[in-house]
């Protein structure tokens, strides 16, 4: 697999004119990886009863940010949402699974709900 830092070595150097579509294609990756949910190390030795107060305490921030007339602020909102996801994710991690096992998780889940409607 392409490292990071070869990535970003292409990305320099490349021909945009000329190669294009391989650029995009390339800036999609780069994107991607930025993106995407990683467990948070710092905490996988922890007790899974600490990790679990862990994602209480998330969840309780997440209420904390809609106001009893369910207002918000969508980027603070956004930012304890995703909290959340990356307390689930290093949980996933503790359990042991690998990365391509947390996927493969995930797209169970969303073929259930798929089946049950929820995308409709």
């Amino acid at each position: 697999m392409i490292t990071d830092k070869e990535l970003d070595d292409w990305l320099k150097h490349i021909d945009r004119n000329r190669w294009k579509e391989v650029a995009e294609l390339l800036e999609e990756i780069k994107e991607h990886r930025a993106s995407k949910l990683r467990p948070a190390i710092r905490f996988v030795g922890d007790w899974i009863e600490d990790l679990l107060t862990k994602l209480d305490e998330e969840v309780k921030e997440v209420h904390a940010e809609v106001s009893e007339d369910c207002h918000y602020n969508v980027s603070s909102f956004a930012m304890e949402l995703v909290d959340v996801q990356m307390v689930c994710e290093t949980i996933l991690y503790h359990i042991g699974l690998t990365e391509i096992e947390r996927n493969a998780v995930r797209q169970k889940v969303i073929a259930k709900n798929e089946a049950r409607g929820y995308y409709k």
